[in-house]
């Protein structure tokens, strides 16, 4: 019997990481940059603290981080204002699924709060989820247990 369901947003929910890394690839040829794709990966699933701390040990601490999530951010944004959240198939009959046994459903994802409650409630979803956990409420992102248990 399962007693709460906990899901991360990006990879399950939602097809972020494709579109996070059709903006990186955007966002760093704008700027005549080119983002090695190892880089990308190595960033997947991290907070931003984290993340920071990756792009600078592999392009240096003058990288524009800021500037460049930022951008980055905006260009998925403008993607998703436009289509919505690139929601992966079945998700709304595996919710409706453990809301019908009544079944608590936990979001954990290393997204900022305001990126993934707009991205919930673009996708109308919100009424699912019984408790959430983002990236900037915990010192350690994943690959730690920290967003996780507070999830729980």
């Amino acid at each position: 019997m399962v007693s709460a369901a906990i899901f991360d947003m990006d990879g399950l929910l939602f097809d972020t990481e494709r579109l996070c890394a059709e903006a990186w690839r955007s966002v760093a040829a704008e700027r005549g940059m080119r983002i090695p794709e190892e880089l990308f990966l190595s960033c997947v699933g991290r907070n931003a603290r984290d993340m920071r701390a990756i792009v600078s040990r592999a392009c240096g601490d003058d990288f524009p981080f800021d500037d460049f999530t930022d951008r980055t951010r905006a260009w998925m944004s403008d993607r998703m204002l436009a289509s919505g959240p690139p929601e992966k198939p079945g998700i709304r009959v595996l919710f409706d699924y453990f809301s019908a046994k009544n079944v608590p459903i936990a979001l954990a994802t290393s997204t900022r709060e305001q990126t993934a409650r707009t991205m919930i409630e673009q996708a109308r979803l919100t009424h699912y989820f019984s408790a959430f956990a983002f990236g900037n409420q915990v010192e350690h992102g994943k690959p730690f247990p920290d967003i996780f248990l507070l999830a729980m």
